[in-house]
């Protein structure tokens, strides 16, 4: 079953996460932008990712986020 979310927030130093399967995730909000961010840790996204609207990626100093299955789309992305 695909996922939509408006907001993926990873916020923790003391675990890393990992977001995998073959079900796609989308970022979609009925208006305005998308958020993917951490504020904390090192997280991965493997499971298929889109961006059905603009999205605001934030990766906070000294953490990271792995995503290597975005698919492609048209939408501005603001690093």
């Amino acid at each position: 079953m695909p996922h939509i979310a408006g907001t993926l927030l990873f916020d923790n130093s003391n675990a890393s996460y990992l977001v995998s399967g073959a079900n796609a995730i989308t970022l979609d909000v009925p208006a305005g932008w998308t958020y993917l961010g951490v504020n904390a840790g090192s997280h991965a996204i493997t499971a298929p990712i889109s961006f059905a609207k603009n999205a605001e990626i934030n990766i906070a100093a000294g953490s990271t986020l792995a995503a290597g299955n975005t698919q492609a789309s048209a939408v501005q992305l603001l690093k």
